[in-house]
């Protein structure tokens, strides 16, 4: 975490100089049309991109630890196999949110925002056949959803009556929850075996999360602008955690006990022996790029102030 942190001092302070850089000239008027105080509201949809490097790394291992352990089972008695490994990944989905934003000076603001994404469809799966007919079919399956609820300050240029751009930074606690479900299948025609098995739960994290933004507004009638977005969200879950307890296979044992930390199936160093190994928390990265599409409503503008009066005039 400490890295990220330093790397969003950086772009703060670069936010802050450039706002508070910007030029007071002739184009400055209308930003001064609005009084410090005003108030705005967004709602946004937008598409948004995740990593979940590992957790497409840790399905690919468990297809294979299948297909593995199907062929060897055959092997023993003699016997081949084949089969096929399929994978689809969901390192992106629909995002949507809102947020409130106050002018705190005539070109710097702050905000509190609120965003979810959903990236669904992630799969993957072995299908084998053996040579006397046997077959076997295992899946797994995983909904992602991020929710963030973030604080900012955004430095706020060009012109409010018509096309301006701002740069944001933002931080806050995200929340994660995720699917899951193994399905499977095994046949065994010499004898007469057919079981299935079918196991459903949820994970659950949080995270701090980090993300800079970039937004041209453009308004279309007095106090309602229509804007693009683009940004960069850093949020990685380091562990996720069952919520209640798990049975895959349907034999009334617990395969996944609530309340523990998901592990990958990845063995790592854990001493100074070759033997000496352990399993890490699998962490579910949704960080990536943002891009938004939305409406910015403004209230509580002031009038431009004309010039002075002349007494008797």
């Amino acid at each position: 975490m400490r890295p990220r942190v330093r790397h969003s001092g950086i772009l703060l302070a670069v936010l802050l100089s450039l706002a508070t850089g910007l030029p007071s000239g002739p184009g400055a008027s209308a930003v001064d049309a609005y009084r410090v105080g005003e108030w705005r509201i967004s709602p946004w949809l937008g598409w948004e991109w995740g990593d979940m490097k590992a957790v497409d790394e840790e399905l690919t291992v468990i297809a294979a630890q299948a297909q593995e352990e199907f062929v060897g089972g055959l092997a023993a008695w003699g016997e081949t196999a084949q089969g096929t490994i399929t994978q689809r990944t969901a390192r992106g989905g629909v995002g949507f949110g809102c947020e409130l934003g106050r002018r705190l000076t005539k070109r710097i603001g702050a905000s509190v925002r609120a965003g979810m994404v959903r990236m669904t469809g992630e799969e993957a799966r072995y299908d084998g056949t053996g040579s006397s007919g046997e077959v076997y079919h295992d899946a797994w399956f995983f909904d992602h959803s991020l929710t963030v609820v973030m604080v900012g300050l955004w430095g706020e240029g060009g012109d409010p009556d018509g096309l301006s751009w701002r740069g944001a930074v933002f931080v806050g606690p995200g929340y994660a929850d995720s699917s899951f479900e193994q399905r499977g299948r095994f046949i065994d025609p010499l004898s007469s075996t057919d079981m299935s098995w079918d196991g459903r739960g949820r994970l659950t994290g949080s995270t701090l999360a980090f993300e800079a933004a970039a937004r041209a507004s453009l308004q279309v009638s007095e106090g309602l602008l229509v804007f693009a977005e683009a940004g960069y969200l850093a949020a990685e879950v380091e562990e996720m955690r069952w919520r209640s307890d798990v049975d895959v296979d349907g034999d009334g044992s617990v395969d996944y006990r609530g309340g523990t930390v998901l592990l990958s199936n990845r063995l790592v160093p854990a001493g100074g022996l070759p033997s000496e190994q352990t399993r890490l928390p699998l962490p579910f990265d949704f960080s990536g790029l943002r891009l938004r599409v939305g409406i910015t409503v403004r209230f509580g503008r002031a009038a431009v102030a004309g010039p002075p009066e002349v007494p008797g005039s």
